[in-house]
């Protein structure tokens, strides 16, 4: 249930919003664990059945079309004689997750592992990247009721375009909540919603004027889970995400449809088998006036190998996971 994000920044400074963030956010870790416990019923389950660990390799490809031009006032003369060239993307990450159980309706998770990209435009190398990944979450869990939860995340990248090398720290937080509908004939669901926060600063030698050193990124999003049986569970989801850029006054909205499958592979360990398909599209803007707007799709695959004695997905998202 967490998902991960990207940055660079504050080696070279006092203090800056993305420690001030940290401090925020450990004392609204440190409330939520005290309220939490006062303020739902004692569940019959616990919220982690035991200590477990699992693995998760991913792969995403995603296509986005050629920017569309749909100013109301005329572009200025170097944008009125070229646009933006079609971009592949190919993306994975390798992570490793524990959770483990605090009290009895208490967990917390935890996860890290390396990330990588490659953008093309055009099919030619464009950018090339990589980095590392880690955050967690402080969570209750009624494993008949639901699940609240809220974690920070911090990722590392380093990137090359044209020969040009610039690093990123980003750090945010995400606050999540799940609903578990029970099975009424035709299987249970699981109701999830989240918002989340991203601060950006990358490294301000990257770009001389400094404009798009720092990036905020706020999103929310949400999906329901069908568990079909015990091996098989499909998605429907959505999600959209405002990321503002610099001080130079340009953002981009991004908003996308998602239907995805998992497949639990019941050999010795169990092995989950995750296809996403998902399709949006992005708008970027100045001075709040549309600018620009493109389409894209993306397909992802993932397989996840969990060390526990689970025997259904359901089981493994409302008792371990």
């Amino acid at each position: 249930m967490s998902t991960p994000v990207s940055i660079r920044s504050t080696i070279c400074h006092a203090p800056s919003r993305s420690t001030h963030l940290l401090v925020t956010l450990a004392a609204l870790m440190a409330a939520l664990m005290t309220v939490l416990p006062a303020g739902f019923a004692r569940a019959s389950e616990p919220a982690v059945k035991a200590l477990n660990v699992r693995a998760l390799a991913r792969y995403d490809y995603t296509h986005v079309d050629s920017e569309e031009v749909f100013r109301f006032t005329p572009p200025p003369p170097v944008l009125d004689q070229s646009t933006f060239g079609e971009e592949d993307i190919d993306a994975g990450a390798i992570l490793g997750f524990v959770t483990l159980p605090i009290e009895h309706s208490l967990g917390a998770r935890f996860f890290a592992g390396p990330t990588g990209s490659k953008r093309h435009v055009d099919r030619f190398d464009a950018t090339r990247s990589y980095g590392f990944e880690l955050g967690g979450d402080l969570f209750w869990r009624d494993p008949e009721v639901g699940e609240l939860g809220i974690g920070p995340r911090y990722l590392f990248s380093s990137s090359t375009t044209g020969g040009v090398d610039r690093t990123t720290n980003s750090v945010g937080a995400d606050v999540y909540g799940v609903l578990f509908v029970q099975d009424f004939g035709v299987g249970a669901i699981d109701l999830r919603g989240y918002l989340g926060f991203l601060h950006s600063e990358s490294d301000p030698e990257a770009e001389s004027d400094g404009t798009y050193s720092g990036m905020s990124n706020f999103r929310a999003g949400g999906n329901a889970t069908l568990y079909v049986s015990d091996f098989l569970a499909l998605g429907l989801g959505g999600s959209w995400s405002r990321s503002n850029f610099g001080n130079g006054g340009e953002s981009l909205d991004i908003s996308s449809a998602d239907i995805d499958i998992d497949v639990l592979v019941p050999v010795v360990l169990p092995i989950t088998l995750g296809a996403e398909v998902s399709i949006g599209r992005q708008e970027r803007s100045a001075a709040g006036f549309a600018q620009f707007g493109r389409d894209f799709f993306s397909i992802g695959v993932s397989l996840t190998l969990s060390f526990t004695d689970a025997s259904s997905l359901l089981e493994l998202n409302r008792f371990y996971y």
